[in-house]
């Protein structure tokens, strides 16, 4: 909780699109926002009344300092590349970043985590039409990003399962 009284939900990859419209949102419902971005993220989307931490979530000790006193976490950074020279860093930063931040997390003892994923872990129908009842494996998935996404979607379900055993 902040000093303030209100609580602070930290949200990974607030300088992106979808990141910045999920930190004004909380924002606007009385969160104090924590807004988690890379030392080189671009500021536009960043307001002035948000708690920058600084960080990236491949690395574990800066993910531990931004999720001090945090209740929630919004985890919405990803590397949405559909190409780069080295696939793997779309792979490092969209599976073992989502992993390093719900690990984190639990450990922080964060009560939520919302985890943003992508409609390319999603099948079409023979129509073209999609839902999360048909849902992709990795090797179907082309490109880097879209099989990260299906892997750090699958990652995140699995440990969601695990903790949902270990509470039986």
């Amino acid at each position: 909780m902040s000093s303030d009284g209100r609580d602070i939900a930290l949200v990974t990859g607030a300088s992106g699109f979808i990141g910045g419209s999920v930190a004004a949102l909380l924002h606007e419902s009385g969160f104090e926002v924590r807004a988690f971005v890379r030392p080189s993220s671009p500021r536009a989307n960043i307001r002035s009344h948000y708690r920058i931490a600084e960080g990236d979530v491949t690395d574990r000790e800066s993910l531990r300092k931004a999720l001090r006193g945090v209740r929630y976490v919004f985890h919405v950074a990803a590397d949405y590349r559909l190409w780069a020279r080295d696939p793997a860093d779309i792979l490092r930063t969209n599976v073992e970043g989502t992993r390093l931040v719900m690990q984190e997390a639990l450990r922080a003892g964060v009560e939520r985590i919302v985890h943003t994923s992508s409609v390319a872990t999603l099948a079409p129908d023979p129509s073209g039409l999609c839902d999360e009842t048909r849902r992709l494996t990795p090797e179907a998935r082309l490109g880097p990003y879209k099989r990260s996404k299906v892997i750090s979607e699958r990652l995140v379900e699995e440990m969601i399962e695990t903790r949902a055993l270990c509470r039986r």
